[in-house]
């Protein structure tokens, strides 16, 4: 396999936690795959030669712009062009969230990406809001278009797969090393010569190690330093890359006490680790910090901000002190700093390289069979590409600038399934379901940001002309699946939310066909899917998750594009072949009739029609559709005893309901009609009262990032190109 190794400034010997990683890490990782290609972009103004070869690596310079902001973005496209069309890469290693802004180029040029998330690279303080509004993008794209994200701090992979739980399982957990420390101070021979250069004594120092940017806090430390009039020097190991406004300010501090060394050769470094009395990271950000391990195995005691990615290393309560705190700071420097040595031996053995490029080198060869295998559909990429769009939306703020044009008077909310997590691997329905907690939170969110909750009946009255009134959110749960009950109506009720249940009346009585589920069971059960018709066999391998999930697609996708007829025959008998029962489905799953008039006698609860048989209306006769549009309006108010004034075309979309089916709807005599064409609801929709937008909240973004861009109704007005009412299906 050819790997390319991109995002870095360059190797060998250039300082940096990044550099450092890539360094020790792909040399291991070339040992262990010596068949294996590994090529590093460096960056021209780090390495200048323009070829060279490092322990089995090629390293590649390439240019860049000369600015702190253009630099590693245009390196970073070069390097992606380069390692496609000179080297021919199979697999793109990109390091930081920054150059993974090119990871959806990457994937359009067919290779493969692996992301290593070394931090929170928009929350440094030298960048300005557009920059960090750009590395949030960044981060999105890492998540969304790598086929596999490894994190150094345990920390930050929690908060990404909370954040992104969606993407959670390619999420891993693999630290940086400190073993490469322990091979140098065996290999140093060297005299008094370092000390010497910089007018050092032995123990008689405070050291810090990083580049000169405001989120490693060294102003902090020169402050406390200065305040607490030791009787030692400070010494700061470390440069800038450009020289700025703050950089030039901290060398300003330069004096007889506190050293300013610049860059530092390793080795050398290692010496003047291994001889000061006390190490300090007084950072603001970090991911896992290598110069933090370095100086815990060079021996060197360590005191360190709180950040959580430092209080991961685990060291005691001494060895942190409150972040950004000055005074605290400089208490603790002026302590005893044997107080704060830490065991070596511990950092040597859950901090060994070897490890790493171990647990590195197994992603690596789950890599070419995931991405092989999910090119059989494009959902994923499609659900991908949705996510970095509502986090785009979130992170430029264009869901707080562009929400008073695209979110109208409201929104109806359409909700399926809400019960708790059921963790399997194949699960292609699981689009259809919801957490509680998600529940819990669309609602929280409605309130915080300003939506009345209202009943589906009051939503003709707000289209009204008159005032502007606050948006509203209607919400609405198609099907009637029993677990509406159980899991949605306790946090409907805490929240006094209004709501209304979508019934299809088959379901009710126990005999409807939920033929999506029965599919998803079947080829669930079965190892092998053989599907004749249109002249050809699919004839689908469908034993592992990957490939069953693959199955679906193809086959739920054949089925919906052919007649209503077709598409049940065929499920039945791939139930059948399945051993499936079934009629026990609709039984299990969705409400009785006796729950469904319990439901309806609640104030806060109104029934809607959902047909008789769940149909693609679109695709029926007109004598057949006109009956179940009407007769499932009627059938409701026999047994419920209420008039029931609104309905909800099964499916909704392009492919399931049209013109014929709105004048259907209206001549069946509903005061609404819902669709499931995404978007918000404005005036204009006053003359389209039986074609109504609706909102999908879906199980593929239970998160607030995508739950505030729909809320916005950014994402569909920028899609309809500003267009509010859509009717032509």
């Amino acid at each position: 396999m050819k790997i390319c190794v991109l995002g870095l400034r360059g190797l060998p010997h250039v300082m940096g936690g990044v550099e450092t990683h890539c360094e020790q890490l792909f040399p291991l990782m070339k040992e262990l795959h010596p068949n294996d290609s590994f090529t590093i972009i460096a960056r021209k103004a780090y390495l200048p030669e323009n070829v060279s070869e490092h322990h089995g690596l090629q390293i590649v310079s390439l240019p860049h712009a000369r600015s702190k902001h253009l630099e590693t973005i245009t390196n970073t496209i070069y390097g992606v062009l380069y390692a496609r069309l000179v080297l021919h890469a199979d697999l793109l290693h990109l390091h930081g969230i920054g150059p993974a802004l090119v990871a959806p180029a990457a994937k359009a040029l067919g290779m493969k990406v692996v992301v290593t998330y070394h931090s929170k690279n928009y929350e440094h303080r030298k960048w300005n809001r557009f920059a960090r509004v750009v590395l949030r993008i960044g981060e999105l794209c890492a998540i969304a278009f790598g086929d596999r994200v490894i994190v150094v701090s345990q920390c930050l992979a929690t908060n990404l797969r909370r954040r992104f739980p969606w993407a959670a399982a390619k999420i891993y957990f693999i630290p940086n090393g400190a073993t490469h420390v322990s091979a140098v101070k065996s290999e140093i021979c060297f005299g008094d010569d370092v000390l010497a250069r910089y007018g050092l004594n032995g123990k008689k120092y405070i050291i810090a190690v990083g580049r000169l940017v405001p989120e490693k806090g060294f102003h902090d430390l020169c402050q406390a330093f200065k305040a607490a009039d030791l009787d030692c020097r400070l010494v700061i190991a470390g440069d800038a890359d450009h020289r700025d406004e703050y950089s030039t300010r901290l060398l300003q501090q330069a004096s007889e006490t506190i050293v300013f060394t610049g860059f530092v050769a390793h080795d050398a470094l290692q010496r003047l680790l291994q001889n000061a009395s006390l190490f300090v990271l007084p950072s603001y950000n970090e991911g896992l910090p290598i110069a933090a391990l370095e100086a815990a195995v060079a021996g060197v005691p360590l005191l360190m901000s709180d950040i959580e990615p430092n209080r991961d290393l685990g060291f005691r309560s001494e060895n942190y002190f409150r972040t950004g705190d000055v005074d605290d700071l400089r208490y603790k420097i002026a302590q005893d700093h044997e107080l704060y040595r830490v065991d070596r031996d511990k950092i040597l053995r859950q901090y060994d390289w070897d490890l790493v490029a171990a647990e590195t080198a197994k992603v690596y060869s789950t890599v070419q069979a995931y991405v092989g295998r999910r090119k059989t559909g494009s959902v994923s990429l499609k659900h991908r590409v949705f996510a970095v769009g509502f986090g785009v939306i979130t992170a430029t703020g264009a869901d707080r600038c562009l929400r008073f044009l695209a979110r109208g008077r409201g929104v109806v909310l359409m909700f399926h399934h809400v019960r708790p997590p059921r963790p399997r691997q194949f699960a292609p329905n699981r689009v259809l379901e919801i957490t509680p907690e998600f529940l819990d939170l669309v609602l929280t969110e409605l309130r915080r940001e300003g939506f009345d909750v209202i009943p589906l009946d009051a939503v003709v009255d707000r289209l009204r002309p008159g005032p502007a009134r606050r948006p509203f959110a209607a919400l609405t749960f198609d099907d009637g699946y029993r677990d509406n009950i159980e899991h949605a109506w306790p946090v409907l009720r805490r929240h006094n939310a209004p709501w209304t249940l979508f019934v299809t009346t088959d379901f009710v009585d126990g005999r409807g066909r939920l033929w999506w589920l029965e599919l998803e069971e079947a080829i669930g059960r079965l190892d092998r899917v053989v599907l004749p018709g249109n002249g050809k066999v699919l004839d689908l391998p469908n034993r592992t998750a990957v490939e069953k999930q693959a199955t679906f697609e193809a086959v739920y996708g054949h089925l919906r594009a052919g007649p209503e007829e077709r598409l049940r025959a065929v499920t039945a008998d791939l139930a059948a072949q399945a051993g499936l029962d079934t009629s026990r489905l609709a039984v299990d799953l969705c409400l009785g009739w006796d729950e469904v008039q319990i439901l309806a006698r609640e104030p806060d609860v109104s029934i809607g029609a959902h047909t008789l048989s769940h149909p693609m209306l679109a695709k029926c006769r007109a004598m057949t559709a006109m009956h179940e549009i009407a007769e499932s309006k009627a059938l409701l108010e026999r047994r419920l005893g209420r008039p029931v004034q609104h309905l909800a075309y099964p499916f909704g979309d392009p492919s399931a309901v049209g013109v014929r089916e709105f004048r259907l709807a209206r001549q069946a005599g509903y005061a609404t009609a819902m669709t499931s064409q995404p978007g918000h609801v404005f005036p204009d929709h006053a003359a389209h009262l039986h074609a109504l937008p609706r909102v999908s909240i879906n199980g593929l973004f239970q998160n607030k990032t995508a739950l505030r861009a729909l809320l916005s109704g950014v994402p569909f007005w920028l899609w309809n190109h500003g267009r509010v009412v859509r009717t032509e299906h």
